[in-house]
């Protein structure tokens, strides 16, 4: 390994001999020390985390919190009853959404039924014709009712 360096081969030849890849280090190298020398000083939101002690300890009073009796997380956690129901309620969210898929029940068949789209749009292009109908019509109908009033 060291003669393959030597003579230029290989990684560790690249690492020792090579600028760029040495000017690459040294560039990393100011950069861990810049980011170090910030949280140091206190600057950014990982120093506050690290320097500042009452972070750690709202962040240990929110995992207190998640394990109270108070606390939904913590019922959930803590209370077989809670978390009964919770997954009864996500078996009949799944139920639900398997008749749907099955076509079952008045919902499942609208959702998945194309001729009753078909029928609904056909009735909803019935309906918008008669009232076309119907507002067309209203002037004739004043106009003849008008002339006839006067006999």
């Amino acid at each position: 390994m060291v003669t393959d360096a030597r003579e230029g081969q290989g990684l560790l030849a690249t690492i020792i001999y090579d600028e760029g890849v040495a000017q690459g280090v040294r560039e990393t190298v100011e950069s861990v020390r810049s980011a170090t020398a910030k949280i140091d000083e206190g600057d950014g939101a990982i120093a506050r985390l690290i320097n500042d002690g009452t972070i750690a300890d709202d962040f240990q009073a929110a995992l207190r919190g998640f394990t109270s009796q108070d606390s939904t997380i913590g019922r959930l956690m803590t209370d077989t009853e809670v978390y009964d129901n919770v997954v009864q309620l996500s078996a009949d969210l799944a139920d639900a959404g398997t008749a749907l898929r099955e076509e079952r029940g008045t919902l499942g068949i609208l959702l998945n039924d194309d001729t009753i789209a078909r029928d609904v749009e056909r009735a909803v292009a019935v309906l918008t014709g008669g009232l076309e109908e119907q507002r067309e019509a209203a002037p004739i109908a004043t106009f003849l009712s008008t002339v006839f009033l006067g006999f």
